[in-house]
């Protein structure tokens, strides 16, 4: 079962404390906010456990929301897998700061990280932007929200 509807929810659910009063999001030195942006937000598309079966995770390949690095995670007890409609999608993404190899896509790399520089930051958001359009068209017309 896909989950882009409660993907969509939690992306715009971290993003909303990030943004600014001119729903802008300034890069910000302190820990808090990398550790933030590593757990909350996504950092890769990537398959787990032979299921055949696509999941959006954040930095610590985890779904988004859970930050401890050393917790062992059933990925099949969280709403982070996507639709292969969806993966196909992403799969086209332009990726200003990413890659895309055979472990999967990722939103940005480690010389990259949106943390580092506003450039950096920019075009993740713009990549966040395309990622949300795509998990949206995804879902059910009546749940649309779309908060980028």
């Amino acid at each position: 079962m896909a989950h882009e509807k409660q993907l969509v929810r939690t992306i715009e659910g971290a993003l909303i404390h990030l943004f600014d009063k001119d729903r802008q999001i300034q890069v910000s030195s302190s820990e808090y906010f990398s550790k933030y942006i590593r757990v909350l937000l996504p950092y890769a598309v990537t398959p787990f456990s032979n299921t055949g079966r696509m999941f959006l995770v954040n930095r610590e390949y985890k779904p988004l929301g859970v930050g401890d690095f050393n917790e062992w995670v059933d990925y099949t007890e969280y709403q982070c897998s996507i639709s292969d409609s969806s993966y196909i999608l992403i799969r086209q993404l332009p990726l200003t700061d990413g890659l895309k190899n055979a472990a999967g896509i990722f939103l940005y790399q480690d010389s990259t990280c949106p943390w580092h520089s506003q450039q950096h930051m920019n075009n993740y958001l713009e990549t966040l932007r395309q990622l949300l359009s795509i998990l949206t068209a995804n879902m059910a017309v009546s749940e649309q929200p779309v908060l980028l």
